[in-house]
């Protein structure tokens, strides 16, 4: 993962890198407390419409190919992107929670992956 996250890196001076860190980091941090503390598993329910929404952002993605000017295509790239990775923490958050409380055999580093890779985009969308 740091391989592919070098070139963006290097495109970018360090005072926006640490921009997108701090700005990364508060965000996983604010949403994983909210799940953490949700009264309700109400975020489980989320399941579909996430994805349905992932597979719009990867369509937005694919017609930025064939139109690499558009703004809007870009706009709901970055924004979509960002709103929907963080739903998405708040998904897997609650998920990892109910696995833990409801699997005979819990792998915590398994469940986890889901985690490190939303906060992955949410850096890749702050920067």
């Amino acid at each position: 993962m740091s391989v592919g996250l070098v070139p963006l890196i290097h495109m970018y001076s360090m005072p926006i890198i640490y921009d997108a860190l701090i700005a990364t980091s508060v965000t996983v941090g604010g949403l994983g407390a909210v799940a953490w503390n949700a009264p309700s598993e109400q975020f489980l329910n989320w399941g579909g419409p996430l994805a349905l929404g992932l597979g719009g952002l990867v369509g937005c993605s694919l017609l930025s190919i064939l139109y690499p000017q558009s703004k809007a295509l870009y706009n709901i790239g970055l924004y979509g992107g960002l709103a929907l990775f963080s739903a998405l923490l708040l998904y897997d958050t609650q998920r990892i929670m109910s696995d833990a409380k409801t699997m005979r055999v819990y792998d915590p580093i398994n469940s986890s992956i889901s985690v490190y890779m939303d906060s992955i985009n949410l850096f890749i969308r702050f920067v």
